[in-house]
C-alpha cells in the first residue's frame, strides 16, 4: 500500500502557508504540530487533522465563538482528501460522506453547550451519536481496501456537485453570536446539510454495491428527512 499523503493548506496568523502530512493509509492520522492555528480569525488553538482522525478529536474541539465552529466545519468539507480517493463509487461515497458527517459532528458539538433550547441540544446529541458511529464504520471501510470493483467515472463529479451546491446555501457567520443567533445558524445550516446527505445517499443507492454503505445510505434516508422537519419546526417556533 502506498503512503497516503494529505496536504491541508491553512493560513496561520503570520500569513504563511502551512501544510501537514498524514501517516500511511493504515494508521491513525494525527497532525505533528497541534498548536498550529487555522486560517480566518480563529482565536482558539485547533489541531489539524484529516478525515481519518478519531471521532473524539472532533468532539473535543473547543472554540471561543460559534462562528469559529462553523468555519472549521466548512474547512473540513473543503479539505483536500484526494489521497484517499479511488475510482470506486463506494470509496468516493465513503470519503465524501465521512467529511460531511465530521462537519456535522463539529457543529453539533459546538451548539450543544451554547443553545438555550433543550430540544436543539437533544437533537445535536442525537446527530453526534448517530453520525459518529457511521464515521467510524466508513473510516474502517476506507482503511480496509474493501471498496473496489465498482468503478464509476461520473460518481465523484456527482458528489462534488451535491457538496458544492449544499455549501453555497450554507451561511458562514463571523463574529460573536448570541446563543439564539447561534442556534438559528445551526438549524438553518443543518437543514441544508441534511438535505445534502439525503441527496448523496440517494445517489449512492443508484450505483452502490457495498452492503455497509447501502445500509448507511438507507439509514440516512430513514432518519434525516424526519430531522429536517424537526429542525424546520424548531426554527418556526423560535421566530
Amino acid at each position: 500500500m502506498k503512503k497516503m499523503i494529505l496536504i491541508i493548506s491553512a493560513l496561520i496568523l503570520s500569513g504563511n502557508i502551512a501544510s501537514a502530512a498524514a501517516d500511511s493509509h493504515n494508521q491513525t492520522h494525527t497532525m505533528e504540530n497541534p498548536t498550529m492555528k487555522m486560517n480566518y480569525d480563529y482565536l482558539a488553538v485547533i489541531p489539524l487533522f484529516d478525515l481519518m482522525a478519531p471521532v473524539d478529536v472532533l468532539t473535543s474541539q473547543k472554540f471561543r465563538t460559534y462562528s469559529e465552529c462553523e468555519k472549521f466545519a466548512h474547512d473540513i468539507m473543503m479539505g483536500d482528501n484526494s489521497a484517499y480517493l479511488t475510482t470506486d463509487a463506494g470509496n468516493i461515497f465513503a470519503v465524501y460522506m465521512t467529511l460531511h458527517h465530521e462537519a456535522a459532528i463539529i457543529t453539533s458539538s459546538g451548539i450543544k453547550d451554547i443553545t438555550k433550547d433543550p430540544k436543539v441540544a437533544d437533537l445535536a446529541a442525537r446527530i453526534i451519536k448517530a453520525q459518529s458511529t457511521e464515521v467510524q464504520d466508513m473510516q474502517e471501510l476506507i482503511k480496509s481496501d474493501a471498496l473496489t470493483g465498482n468503478d464509476s467515472t461520473s460518481f465523484q463529479k456527482s458528489m462534488e456537485n451535491i457538496m458544492g451546491n449544499m455549501m453555497k446555501k450554507m451561511k458562514l457567520p463571523s463574529g460573536k453570536l448570541t446563543p439564539d443567533q447561534a442556534t438559528q445558524v445551526f438549524l438553518e445550516n443543518m437543514i441544508v446539510h441534511h438535505e445534502g446527505a439525503v441527496e448523496m445517499a440517494k445517489a449512492y443507492l443508484k450505483t452502490g454495491k457495498n452492503k455497509k454503505l447501502i445500509n448507511i445510505s438507507k439509514n440516512i434516508l430513514a432518519t434525516q428527512p424526519a430531522e429536517i422537519k424537526e429542525m424546520q419546526n424548531l426554527l418556526k417556533n423560535s421566530r
